[in-house]
């Protein structure tokens, strides 16, 4: 049976919190891919099935969730895939996601040609220096 685990996202301004409810699932049976942006988590939820001495135990009502399970979530391409970060604690998986620092905009400063008819002002002053060599 394939069941989906409850998450909670947040945005901070330097990251992304993803933080998943797996009450019951051992660490060793979860795993975290990150590919192309979209971040998936699967695992699988082992139910424990105890016998008696007889080998005589009957569930009479099975209500929790188990087996396997996968969520994914695409990300922003701003994200900096190599320092993802995870902790499972208390039966709570915390995933920290740092976005990318982003590329700062600078000024772009625009040269004029000069007066097309002085034509020793129409090339750029980098072109007129090497032709007085």
């Amino acid at each position: 049976m394939l069941w989906g685990p409850n998450v909670d996202i947040v945005e901070t301004p330097d990251m992304f919190e993803i933080h998943c409810e797996l009450p019951g699932v051992r660490q060793e049976d979860v795993q975290i891919t990150l590919v192309n942006n979209v971040l998936t988590i699967t695992g699988e939820k082992r139910q424990e099935i105890k016998e008696d001495k007889e080998g005589l135990r009957t569930p009479l009502r099975i209500e929790r969730s188990y087996g396997r399970f996968e969520r994914s979530f695409s990300l922003p391409s701003s994200v900096n895939s190599d320092a993802v970060h995870a902790l499972f604690e208390d039966g709570v998986l915390h995933i920290e996601i740092p976005k990318a620092v982003q590329v700062r905009s600078r000024p772009i400063k625009i040269e004029t040609r000069g007066d097309p008819a002085n034509p020793s002002t129409s090339e750029p002053q980098s072109e007129t220096k090497s032709r007085k060599h």
